[in-house]
């Protein structure tokens, strides 16, 4: 309970007056089965206010962004690495870029010692 009340005091400092939605604290005991269909009813309530609002067309278009990027860095990877093959400029490149990352690494653990 105690954390409920923890939950409470930090959504209750900031203000919600302009907002469309008001975060819920809801107590659950899943395994008891205890809140399960109050927590369900105020996902869909959100899920409603989200699609109703002019932030989801901005959510989707965030959504979409970050996963055409993940499409656009998987196909450059792919690019990148049939580029390379056969030329055994890809074995330089992944060398140096370990030798990069173990002298970062080196150096956070020097600086980290001295702090």
């Amino acid at each position: 309970m105690q954390a409920l009340r923890e939950v409470e005091t930090v959504l209750s400092m900031r203000d919600y007056t302009n907002e469309a939605w008001k975060p819920k604290v809801i107590s659950t005991v899943a395994n008891e089965g205890k809140g399960v269909e109050e927590l369900a009813s105020s996902n869909l309530e959100h899920h409603a206010c989200i699609n109703q609002s002019v932030g989801a067309e901005r959510i989707l278009f965030q959504r979409v962004e970050y996963e055409l990027g993940l499409v656009f860095k998987t196909e450059l990877e792919r690019l990148v690495f049939q580029g390379l093959k056969g030329t055994g400029k890809k074995k330089n490149i992944f060398r140096k870029f370990w030798m990069d990352k173990m002298i970062s690494i080196q150096s956070s653990t020097k600086n980290s010692r001295t702090s």
